[in-house]
């Protein structure tokens, strides 16, 4: 942090001014703003748009505050707390599943395919109780 200025300019593009926070200070500051004092970049957002739709990372005002208010109760920590070790179980099946594939060498994956059933496998075992080895 300190071999940095603790906030620079990056330029995308001749119009696109994109402010950078290093210091964790400054980034706090941000993060933990009000929505109408550090609002959601249009540009960035706006491109996720098509694939996320109008959810709680794109809304904002009343619809974000609506949404937010839902969803809360469920991510609360001590009720993901029981999933944490499923979660890591699954985890490391894929470790282990990719370990196995470079064994034998300098391979090329598709990481999406991996990460879709380690998420599938930990869906199933958090919401079904079930153990499908998807991932095997």
């Amino acid at each position: 942090v300190s071999t940095f200025s603790p906030i620079f300019v990056v330029w995308m593009g001749p119009f696109m001014p994109v402010l950078s926070l290093v210091h964790p200070d400054y980034i706090k500051q941000v993060m933990t703003a009000s929505a109408d004092t550090a609002p959601k970049d249009k540009f960035f957002y706006g491109f996720l748009k098509p694939w996320l739709g109008d959810g709680l990372l794109l809304s904002s005002g009343t619809k974000w505050a609506r949404h937010r208010r839902l969803l809360t109760p469920a991510f609360h920590f001590d009720i993901l707390k029981p999933y944490v070790k499923i979660f890591n179980q699954s985890t490391d099946t894929m470790h282990a599943k990719w370990r196995k594939l470079i064994s034998a060498g300098p391979i090329s994956c598709d990481m999406f395919k991996h990460i879709s059933l380690m998420t599938l496998d930990s869906l199933q075992k958090c919401v079904f109780s079930s153990n499908s080895n998807c991932q095997e």
